[in-house]
């Protein structure tokens, strides 16, 4: 717990200096420390993310296979499981999605923090304006929009592993978003909205990856 304040504390007093540097401007402040930590921590979720998303092509090419072993073993779900466990062992794939995991917890730890501190320095009425927003401690239905946009752009541009999960990958985040960001102080908009522009970023860097090991594999 001791440890846990200290940590706070510390993204607390990087979160007012950096808004000493900015003018003062608490959501500047937000906007920077935002990206600074999303692009800290980008090498490690940047290799999460390329790492979940090769386990996620071979799980559509093996597809097939594995709604033949359902159909053949339909009455027999133990069955299913065992087979299916043997199919991804030999494609080299673990029963858990570890890089998924990596990636989530690389950022909880930041996320919660961010958001502890944006919530008790804007509850202590420290907001301010920023750009349009009169005041960042109070929700801004258009920043929500934006936001949620943003979201969704960065969910169209992930590597698509079928038609059918589209609605997960983008209709629910973007719904949640919206919902949680019109309820919520606009600082904690910015700092989710700059977390998902650096998001879209390492998205179109894991397309872009995919895509170079796709002709390389092809040509060899």
């Amino acid at each position: 717990m001791a440890l846990w304040t200290a940590f706070v504390e510390f993204l607390e007093a990087g979160l007012f200096a950096t808004t000493q540097l900015c003018g003062g401007n608490m959501g500047w402040g937000i906007v920077v420390v935002s990206l600074a930590l999303r692009f800290g921590l980008l090498p490690l979720t940047y290799r999460a993310a390329r790492d979940s998303q090769k386990r996620a092509l071979i799980m559509r090419k093996l597809q097939p296979q594995l709604d033949r072993l359902r159909k053949r073993y339909q009455k027999d779900p133990m069955r299913i499981a065992e087979e299916n466990a043997r199919l991804m062992r030999n494609h080299g794939l673990p029963l858990v999605d570890r890089s998924t995991l990596v990636g989530g917890a690389v950022q909880l730890p930041f996320a919660l923090g961010m958001f502890s501190v944006i919530r008790r320095v804007l509850g202590a009425n420290v907001g301010g304006r920023f750009f349009w927003i009169r005041d960042i401690a109070r929700p801004d239905p258009l920043l929500a929009l934006l936001v949620a946009g943003t979201v969704a752009v960065s969910a169209l541009l992930a590597p698509q592993i079928s038609d059918h999960v589209i609605r997960w990958q983008v209709v629910v985040p973007v719904l949640l978003t919206l919902i949680f960001l019109l309820q919520v102080s606009s600082g904690l908009g910015l700092y989710w909205g700059a977390s998902s522009v650096v998001g879209g970023l390492q998205a179109v860097l894991v397309r872009r990856d995919l895509k170079t090991s796709s002709r390389l594999r092809s040509v060899n």
